[in-house]
């Protein structure tokens, strides 16, 4: 089982255990906060199920997302929370690389239960460097995650300044930085791609290649991921031209008139004629 105290004991809305979507290869690890500061976030391990329950309540109530958006959470007091674990989609960012699969699916999304400009306990930074190692060690991880803050991948302050200075001077690229490509510098390849491609921000001007994966870069994607699609699938034919009408069929002439029948012998008129069938229908004699 995956580490962490279970849905069920935290009193999810959801057995997310009992989920079992796709399991993709993850790649990296986001960590992600939940905006302003939270009251008392050193008050322990009830307050912080409550809490969660919270954030649950609004990503299903008022985001209209299937559960919450997270696969672990981490809490002042050092106790790991299990969310939709390993095998589950989250709903936290779109696609990055690019590689066109979405980081809801190979990313890693953990929540470390804090906000504003509150720092990370020592307790809880332990607890995500076991958890960290547990998804190394994972048989559908690269067992080499770089863990990078939600800032990275969209347009957000999210994890705040605390925490995301903590995980670069510890985490970033797996303590490797100058020997990898940084996600800024893979982002910024991609916007020179996509800008001698001809695609254009949401305000219609050409990509900043700044490595920030901001509104304007995110339209540029989705535009050529519309022409990646159009190509993959055809753009359908135009209806023709109208043909010309064709000629009216020929009407089929009048049968023959039958014979009248001889007159009997008792003075009565004969049989009427043969019934004549017309090519338009029938007529009686």
């Amino acid at each position: 089982m995956d580490p962490g105290l279970s849905p069920n004991t935290w009193g999810a809305r959801f057995n997310y255990d009992a989920w079992n979507d796709r399991a993709y290869i993850k790649d990296k690890v986001v960590i992600h906060y939940n905006g302003g500061a939270i009251s008392n976030y050193l008050g322990g391990q009830d307050r912080e199920m409550r809490y969660l329950r919270a954030v649950e309540k609004f990503h299903i109530d008022s985001k209209r997302w299937r559960g919450i958006a997270y696969g672990w959470a981490v809490g002042a007091s050092g106790v790991v929370y299990r969310l939709r674990g390993w095998n589950n989609y989250a709903a936290h960012t779109g696609d990055v690389e690019p590689d066109w699969i979405n980081e809801n699916k190979e990313a890693i999304p953990v929540l470390f239960i804090l906000g504003g400009s509150q720092e990370p306990t020592e307790e809880m930074l332990e607890s995500f460097r076991e958890l960290h190692e547990f998804f190394e060690a994972h048989p559908q991880s690269d067992h080499a995650l770089e863990v990078i803050g939600h800032k990275d991948v969209s347009s957000t302050a999210c994890p705040g300044v605390p925490t995301y200075e903590l995980i670069q001077a510890e985490f970033w690229l797996d303590g490797s930085q100058e020997d990898d490509v940084t996600l800024k510098e893979l982002v910024k390849s991609d916007q020179l791609a996509l800008k001698e491609a001809g695609f254009v921000g949401a305000d219609g001007q050409p990509l900043r290649l700044d490595g920030a994966l901001g509104p304007n870069t995110q339209h540029a994607k989705n535009q050529r991921d519309k022409e990646a699609f159009k190509s993959a699938s055809g753009i359908p034919g135009q209806i023709g031209p109208v043909g010309p009408q064709g000629t009216p069929g020929v009407t089929g002439r009048d049968g023959a008139t039958g014979p009248r029948g001889e007159r009997g012998a008792s003075g009565v008129d004969g049989a009427d004629g043969t019934i004549v069938i017309k090519a338009e229908g029938v007529r009686e004699i």
